[in-house]
């Protein structure tokens, strides 16, 4: 209700779109408005199969867009990738604890 709120006070609004793998932003500005009663429209923006029922949508209309410096996006890495690296970590600190045992069994000798 508060964005309904807003923009029927303004209905000016801006988007920054964040693609975090890629590093890139967009931002878009324009206007928009709440859209309650076309359930036509409502279910023709729903993702099929998507079981949950929306009470309204928001139309935007664009009136310029640019494309946004990378400089103070934040880097994001996903936890699948997060995991890879700490087993590769593991890996490593059990080979590096092997090595650091044959070095002290042959006396410090290389």
């Amino acid at each position: 209700y508060i964005t309904s709120g807003n923009l029927s006070e303004n209905p000016k609004a801006h988007l920054l779109l964040i693609d975090y793998v890629q590093c890139r932003r967009i931002k878009i500005w324009g206007e928009a408005h709440v859209v309650e009663d076309d359930a036509e429209l409502i279910a023709s923006l729903m993702p099929r199969g998507y079981e949950a029922r929306s009470e309204r949508a928001i139309l935007f209309t664009v009136s310029a867009w640019d494309s946004n410096c990378q400089r103070h996006i934040p880097k994001r890495i996903e936890t699948p990738d997060v995991v890879k690296l700490l087993e590769v970590l593991e890996r490593r600190d059990e080979r590096l604890a092997l090595l650091e045992a044959q070095v002290k069994r042959l006396g410090g000798q290389v």
